[in-house]
């Protein structure tokens, strides 16, 4: 144990002098909004190793974070320095070098995540369970991050108790899979008090031959036959539709992003999520709602297919056989969209233009409104800078690009970890009202005015505060429920 404690941290040391590398070679290019951007997200990973390595704590889940860690790091950056008004080959070629070195790093920690892994099961084949500060530790930290008391205590008092346990540790998808195995339904929303009984097509595969398109990589597994209900067609989407994906935190699952599994609306609770298409617990922790936006067909990007129709219903978990036929189930029912792997694999369908996620917590419905507003106020912010940048050598210009880089530092922050609250959502009015009171004139007290990019100005300034306009309705709202929170505090 000490030798792999002592490689572990080797490994973590190793990778946070990466992580140095990667920012002093991206540091010359800070004032450019993608590498600047990228820097925030080396100094985050860079932060996570160190962390980690000032208090090292080896076992399965931590060694499982730095595998994740890397790998959507490398995943979010393959292309810098290509993909760019002028790319930059010795750089890039540095970048590979680096991201090989990081690639290196997490090939090393597979051995020692396998031998925990394998442990983990054979401690939870064998049944035994060392009660101890471990235990003890463990059930805090269940406690706290949202585990019903009761549920647990009555758990406890089960001659089963230790298999329960080892499932609660074991369960990588977190709380709502600890509800499932502590069998605490009403905490879960869209879980339907009735027996499971499977609606499902049959399982076998349906060619897409059969509706038209000559590609057998279109073609409608068996397996995911069987998560369509009444009948599954093969759609040809539009550029430009919007598909969304509710799915892990890419920090912890690099591939939460490229999962098979759409729907053309955004969610409006976790209730539809859960109970309307059918989503497992064990499957996913809700962390995420992806934005997927169809792109142009062109060279090395494909026209998009997927098989669209009701969700099966499902039981509450596979995993727990005693669990599928308790008297819970998933009715499903809601429309859902499957696209094949020959779509969702290519590193095309993963590029940032095409794809955007909102950080969210029980995906409320005023909680991703107020994320997908920060997330186009940044964008509003990008298009301002870009729109200055040519002036930048004219002092008034120079300090608006460094305003407009201010706002939208204080929305993206807000954006990468979201709380909403009465005060957030007042902050973001007033960085958006200062902004644009203080730049109305741009454009036109200077000796010669541009009235082109004056307009431009006024369009983007528009957006801007039809934007702030739609935090109205969310602030509102919450300073309602504290006004009744206030008074029944009295």
């Amino acid at each position: 144990m000490a030798d792999r404690l002592a490689t572990f941290c080797s490994i973590l040391q190793r990778s946070v002098e990466v992580c140095d590398a990667l920012s002093a070679l991206y540091q010359p290019d800070a004032a450019l909004n993608w590498a600047n951007q990228t820097l925030m997200e080396t100094a985050n990973v860079r932060m996570a190793f160190a962390d980690r390595l000032v208090e090292p704590d080896l076992d399965l889940e931590e060694t499982s974070i730095i595998v994740r860690l890397i790998s959507h790091y490398l995943d979010g950056h393959w292309a810098d320095y290509i993909d760019l008004p002028k790319p930059d080959p010795a750089k890039h070629e540095q970048v590979l070098q680096l991201h090989a070195a990081l690639q290196s790093l997490m090939e090393e920690v597979a051995p020692i995540n396998i031998a925990l892994r394998a442990e983990r099961q054979a401690q939870q084949a064998s049944g035994k369970l060392d009660v101890g500060p471990d235990v003890r530790k463990a059930v805090e930290k269940w406690l706290a991050s949202g585990v019903n008391e009761e549920k647990l205590k009555a758990a406890m008092q089960r001659p089963d108790f230790q298999q329960t346990f080892l499932r609660l540790v074991v369960a990588d998808k977190g709380l709502y899979q600890q509800h499932v195995i502590l069998d605490d339904y009403t905490a879960i929303p869209g879980v339907s008090r009735q027996l499971y009984v499977s609606n499902s097509l049959p399982q076998l595969p349906v060619a897409a031959s059969n509706l038209g398109v000559a590609d057998k990589d279109l073609d409608l597994p068996a397996d995911k036959a069987q998560t369509f209900t009444g009948s599954a067609k093969l759609v040809k989407l539009k550029p430009g539709d919007k598909l969304y994906r509710v799915a892990n935190d890419p920090a912890n699952d690099p591939f939460g992003h490229r999962g098979s599994y759409w729907t053309r609306t955004p969610p409006t609770g976790l209730a539809g999520v859960i109970g309307g298409t059918a989503l497992m617990p064990e499957w996913n922790n809700y962390e995420k709602v992806y934005e997927f936006t169809v792109p142009e067909p062109g060279p090395g990007v494909p026209e998009y297919h997927a098989w669209e129709g009701p969700a099966a219903s499902q039981p509450v978990s596979n995993y727990y056989q005693e669990k599928q036929a308790n008297g819970y189930c998933l009715a499903g029912g809601d429309n859902q969209l499957f696209l094949p792997d020959k779509l969702t694999r290519p590193t095309n369908f993963r590029l940032p233009r095409h794809q955007r996620y909102f950080p969210t917590q029980l995906i409320a419905d005023r909680l991703v409104a107020f994320c997908s507003i920060l997330q186009r106020s940044v964008e509003v912010c990008d298009a301002l800078s870009v729109l200055y940048a040519p002036d930048a050598a004219l002092d008034w210009a120079d300090r608006t690009l460094k305003q407009t880089a201010n706002t939208r530092m204080g929305l993206a922050d807000r954006l990468a970890k979201p709380n909403l609250d009465l005060e957030e959502a007042g902050i973001i009015v007033s960085l958006i009202s200062h902004y644009l009171d203080t730049h109305w004139a741009d454009y036109i007290d200077l000796p010669k005015p541009d009235l082109a990019k004056r307009e431009q100005v006024l369009q983007l300034h528009a957006t801007f505060q039809s934007l702030m306009e739609e935090i109205y309705p969310i602030g509102l709202e919450l300073y309602n429920e504290r006004q009744a929170q206030q008074t029944g505090d009295k």
